[in-house]
């Protein structure tokens, strides 16, 4: 039992904690904004990374995105690396993703947030990151991260500037 003073770092490394308990939190926040004419792409400075102590343990992904667009459809993925995590099964010509959304209207400020609990593959360090695609994403129609879409962007005091973030928990299994 420890009554006062710190616990040498040598005996947490060693220690192992129950099934279920939270081992290490990382965090990576997005205020600024960006713009992107491109059908995939992933959001930039929205790229957390984590070394899972244990391979096994899980990574809970917590993701939360503000976005302007034009009134049409794009979709969601969670990555690890290069790996796409939870994607709808194929069918026909559909995308596949996470999720998806649609933009009702250019004057607004979108929020989608995206959960999934991965498993960690290993004990090497892993970027997770958030990759958004559609087909109506070009240079006649870009897309936004943290504010609403093209001209509508105005200099007013009811036009919102989000701010988007991403939280990897390691979960003791």
């Amino acid at each position: 039992q420890l009554t006062s003073g710190t616990v040498p770092e040598a005996a947490l490394a060693s220690s192992v904690f129950p099934a279920g308990h939270v081992i290490q939190v990382v965090s990576a926040t997005k205020t600024d904004t960006q713009s992107s004419t491109s059908t995939d792409f992933d959001i930039s400075g929205l790229q957390p990374s984590i070394t899972a102590s244990q391979t096994g343990n899980k990574i809970l992904i917590i993701a939360s995105i503000s976005w302007g667009h034009t009134p049409q459809y794009i979709y969601f993925k969670l990555r690890r690396d290069s790996t796409d995590l939870l994607l709808g099964d194929a069918a026909s010509t559909r995308a596949r993703g996470l999720t998806h959304a649609r933009a009702n209207t250019a004057d607004d400020l979108h929020h989608t947030t995206l959960t999934f609990l991965d498993t960690a593959p290993d004990t090497n360090s892993h970027t997770y990151k958030v990759r958004l695609s559609g087909a109506t994403i070009n240079s006649n129609y870009p897309f936004y991260i943290n504010r609403i879409y093209g001209a509508n962007d105005s200099d007013n005091f009811y036009i919102v500037r989000g701010a988007s973030s991403m939280v990897l928990m390691e979960v003791q299994q």
